[in-house]
C-alpha cells in the first residue's frame, strides 16, 4: 500500500504530497523508499538519490533491479558511473549484467563507454554455460538507449572496411535506428549507410546481403534501379541474389 501511494503521489505538486514523499525516504521497506526517491528526483531533486547510488555499489538480485528501473525511469546524474565501475570490477563471466544495467539506464556517458568495449579489445562478459563477448552481446543492447543513436552511426562509420564481423553487428543495430525511431533525419540517416552497404561491390557478398536482407523495409525505385545497374558487374553467386531479391521484393 505505501508503495502505490509513494508512486501515485509522485506527479502532485501539494505541500502534504511533498511533506509526505519526504517521510517516506526513510520507510523501512526499501522498494517504498526508492519509490519515494524516484518521485523525488523526477521534482528536480537529484541529490535525493545520493543514498541509492551508493546502495547500488553493493546491490544484487532483485534489489539492484529496483534500483536499475527507478535510475532509468528519473534519469538520474550519476547512475552511468556507478555502473561502469561495477562493471570494471566484476569478474568477466559476471559482466552481462552490468551492460544490461547501462543499456536500461541510458544516457551518453553509458553509450559512449558500451561503444568503447565493443570497439575495443574483445572480451568475454558470459560464462561457459552462457558465452558471450563484448562485440556479440553489446550490440544487442544499444537500441534500448534512446536519444544517443547518432553516436551508432559515428561509431559504425569509423570502422575500417576489413572489419566487416564488427560492422556487421553495428550494422544491425543500424538497421533498427532506421525502422524504430522517430526522427526521420535519423532514420534516413540510417537509411544512408545500409543503402551504400548495399550497392557497393567492393563490399563482403554477406555484408551486402544482409544490408539487402534490411532494405526490404524502405526498398525504393531508385534502389531497385541502381542494383540493376550493378548486375553486369556482379560475380555469378550475388547477381543470382539480386536478380531473385528483385523478383521477391520489386
Amino acid at each position: 500500500v505505501r508503495f502505490t501511494l509513494a508512486n501515485s503521489i509522485g506527479g502532485l505538486d501539494d505541500a502534504n504530497a511533498k511533506q509526505l514523499l519526504e517521510s517516506m525516504r526513510f520507510d523501512p521497506d526499501p522498494n517504498v523508499r526508492a519509490a519515494a526517491l524516484k518521485a523525488m528526483g523526477e521534482r528536480g531533486r537529484q541529490e535525493a538519490f545520493l543514498p541509492l547510488l551508493e546502495e547500488a555499489r553493493t546491490a544484487t538480485g532483485t534489489r539492484l533491479v529496483v534500483l536499475t528501473e527507478v535510475f532509468e525511469a528519473a534519469k538520474v546524474e550519476g547512475a552511468a558511473q556507478v555502473f561502469i565501475r561495477k562493471y570494471e570490477e566484476a569478474h568477466p563471466a559476471d559482466r552481462r549484467i552490468w551492460i544490461r544495467s547501462l543499456a536500461k539506464i541510458g544516457g551518453a556517458e553509458a553509450m559512449a563507454f558500451l561503444l568503447q568495449q565493443f570497439l575495443g579489445d574483445e572480451q568475454m562478459v558470459g560464462d561457459g554455460a552462457r558465452p558471450a563477448t563484448t562485440r556479440s552481446f553489446i550490440p544487442l543492447q544499444l537500441l534500448n538507449i534512446r536519444g544517443q543513436e547518432q553516436m551508432v552511426l559515428d561509431a559504425y562509420d569509423t570502422l575500417p572496411k576489413d572489419a566487416w564481423s564488427m560492422r556487421a553487428r553495428l550494422l544491425w543495430v543500424v538497421s533498427g535506428i532506421a525502422t524504430d525511431r522517430q526522427d526521420p533525419e535519423l532514420r534516413e540517416a540510417a537509411w544512408d549507410r545500409i543503402r551504400t552497404v548495399a550497392t557497393d561491390l567492393s563490399e563482403l557478398p554477406q555484408l551486402r546481403w544482409q544490408a539487402l536482407s534490411s532494405l526490404t523495409k524502405d526498398l525504393r525505385v531508385e534502389d531497385a534501379m541502381k542494383l540493376k545497374g550493378t548486375l553486369r558487374s556482379e560475380s555469378d553467386g550475388m547477381r543470382a541474389l539480386i536478380n531473385g531479391f528483385l523478383h521477391t521484393h520489386f
